[in-house]
C-alpha cells in the first residue's frame, strides 16, 4: 500500500537555494503592479519570416475584366489601440487591377515585381526589397507580372 507523508512534512527551501522557493511578501498591497489578462492582446506581435509564412487566409480575387483571375491572400494583424489601421502581409498573383484604396499607405514588398501607374502620373516600378508610400486618395493600375507578397500599413 502506498502511502503519502509529503502533506505532514514541513516543506522548505532547498539549501543550495537560498529562500528561491518561500514566498514572497508583499509588503505595500498599493504598489503592486496587475498582472496583465490573458485576454488583453501582445503590446508586441511578430510575424517571423515574412517572406516565407504559409497557410495565408483567401481573401478572393481581384483584377479587370480579362482571361487571368488574380488570387488574393493575406494576414491581417490588429494593433491594440490602433483597430483603425489596416495591416499586415498582401500577397497576389500576377495579373492587373484597380487601386481604390482611399486612406494612405506604406508598403515594403518582399517578393515578386511589377508596376503601379498612379492616374495621370508616370509608371513606378517595383520588385521585392523596394518601399513605396501612397498618399491618401491616390488611385491607379497595378500590373504584376510576378507573384507579390508586401507587408502593407493603411492608414
Amino acid at each position: 500500500m502506498v502511502t503519502f507523508f509529503a502533506a505532514a512534512k514541513k516543506v522548505t527551501a532547498a539549501p543550495h537555494r537560498g529562500s528561491a522557493n518561500r514566498p514572497t511578501r508583499n509588503r505595500d498591497p498599493a504598489t503592486k503592479k496587475p498582472k496583465p489578462s490573458k485576454a488583453e492582446p501582445m503590446k508586441v506581435q511578430q510575424i517571423k519570416q515574412s517572406i516565407a509564412i504559409e497557410g495565408l487566409e483567401n481573401w478572393g480575387t481581384a483584377g479587370l475584366p480579362g482571361p487571368q483571375e488574380i488570387k488574393i491572400s493575406g494576414v491581417q494583424k490588429v494593433i491594440p489601440g490602433s483597430e483603425a489601421i489596416d495591416t499586415g502581409v498582401f500577397e497576389c498573383t500576377p495579373g492587373t487591377y484597380r487601386r481604390s484604396i482611399k486612406q494612405a499607405e506604406v508598403m515594403h514588398f518582399l517578393a515578386g515585381n511589377g508596376r503601379f501607374t498612379p492616374d495621370g502620373e508616370d509608371t513606378i516600378h517595383f520588385t521585392g526589397g523596394d518601399t513605396l508610400f501612397f498618399a491618401a486618395n491616390t488611385e491607379g493600375t497595378w500590373e504584376v507580372d510576378e507573384t507579390m507578397r508586401k507587408v502593407y500599413v493603411i492608414f
